[in-house]
Order: C-alpha cells, then structure tokens, then sequence
C-alpha cells in the first residue's frame, strides 16, 4: 500500500536489514546517519546504528577507495625507501651470499671475499688499538697493514671476482643430482644487486677506493669486451643477450650505446 506522502511503503525486517548492511559495510561502504529516513514512517534504520559511520555520510564509493588506495601506495613507498638502504648494504647482500652457500657440500672459493673483508676488519682493529706501540712497528705489522690499505682496490676487485665465478658452478651444477634452481635464480638477483651496490662500507671498513658495484661493473664490462665479437655473430640469439643485460645492468647497457 502506500503512505501519506504517495510513495510505497517499504517495510524490510530487522535481522534481514542486519545481514544486508554487514555484507555491504565489509565491503567498505558506509550508509548515511541513522536518522536519514528514505521513506516516511519507515525506521529499520534507527534500529541499526552500530552498522552505520556517521562520519561518512554521504561520502562517495569512488572517492573513499581512491584515498584508502593512496594512503596503502604511500605507505608501501614509505616501507620500501626504508627497506631500500639495508637490502643495497653490503652487510645484507654478504648475508644473503652466505645463506645461499650454506647447505650443501662446501665450496672454498666462497669463502675469499668474506675471509678477505674479515682479514681488513681484524688488521683495521689491530692497527687502531696497537699501532703506536713497538711491537706493532718492529714485527713488520704496520708495512702489512699499510701495503693492503693501499692494494685495498685489488683485493676488492678479487672479492668480486670470487663472487661471480660461483654463478657458472651453481649453472653447471643444474646438470647433476645436487641441482637448485632456486640457488640459480637467488644467487643471479644478488648479482644484480651487487652490480648496482654503491656501498663502499663492510664490516665497518671503508673501502680506499670506489664501491662495492665498481669492481663488479669493472668484471662485467671485461666480460662484455671479450664476448660481444662473438654475440654479434649469434644473429636472433643476439636480442635476447641484450634482453638480459638490460634487465642484469638495469637498463644502463642500453644507455651505453
């Protein structure tokens, strides 16, 4: 029937009203204040104003997703400018090389850059507390100290060395029982984020020259030298070569050209 007004008499039960707006507040839509009344006389939305936001009457579908979504982006940027710092750290990425060596048999060319970056860190605490003294001096430890400071670029240079030569053993090693993809795949992205680290900082050592990405850049650029005669040869297999040095270097071979 129809009431005073000459509109229809909507009448909706209570539980039925309950469940309809529970479904639709999970959805992230607020109704209006529970006094708004669409029809005369019809008050099932007074019965529910625990479901209801006054703050957000009226407030359009479109607008509120917009915002919720920017502030989830933000916050997400936010994270990854934080996270961004310690993931391109030396530290970090050393830790990552030493989990993916870890399990399995033991391999003793992982170990040079790391018992190298210790050998800097123990002759740099050695040096601050006794270079002074005598002993230090007579027993020859200074000139040592002084001589790898100052050769500091090449040992660098053989860390990084170190660490891309285990990716053709961890390739080769596909073709037998011991094979992990998953090493494969870990192992290429910390390379890539190794030729991207510009941190010049290890174990609280800082390095005389350049950073960490420079001497894998500088070994990466070598190997480039030596097989783009033959890449140029390879014809269709040439764009997927360059595809993926794109993709390893972050678009920076592109640019070189």
């Amino acid at each position: 029937h129809h009431t005073q007004d000459g509109l229809s008499d909507v009448r909706v039960s209570v539980p039925h009203a309950f469940r309809v707006l529970q479904r639709v507040r999970l959805r992230g839509v607020q109704f209006a204040d529970p006094g708004f009344q669409s029809h005369k006389g019809v008050r099932w939305v007074d019965d529910l104003p625990s479901l209801v936001d006054k703050r957000a009457a009226w407030f359009p579908l479109p607008h509120r997703v917009q915002l919720e979504s920017t502030d989830y982006w933000r916050s997400l940027a936010s994270l990854k400018q934080t996270i961004n710092p310690i993931v391109s750290s030396n530290g970090f990425q050393y830790s990552v090389y030493c989990f993916i060596f870890l399990p399995g048999r033991p391999v003793p060319t992982v170990l040079f850059p790391l018992a190298t970056c210790a050998a800097y860190q123990a002759g740099t605490i050695l040096n601050k507390h006794f270079g002074g003294t005598q002993i230090w001096q007579k027993t020859g430890a200074a000139k040592l100290f002084q001589h790898a400071q100052e050769n500091m670029h090449r040992a660098m240079m053989t860390c990084a060395t170190m660490e891309i030569s285990m990716l053709p053993v961890v390739v080769m090693e596909l073709f037998t029982p011991n094979r992990s993809p998953a090493k494969v795949f870990v192992l290429l992205n910390l390379l890539k984020k190794r030729y991207a680290c510009v941190d010049n900082t290890v174990f609280r050592i800082k390095y005389t020259y350049y950073d960490a990405g420079y001497y894998h850049r500088q070994f990466w650029e070598m190997v480039g030298a030596k097989t783009t005669p033959v890449v140029r040869r390879l014809g269709p297999v040439r764009w997927v070569v360059e595809k993926g040095k794109n993709w390893f270097t972050g678009g920076k071979a592109a640019k070189q050209k």
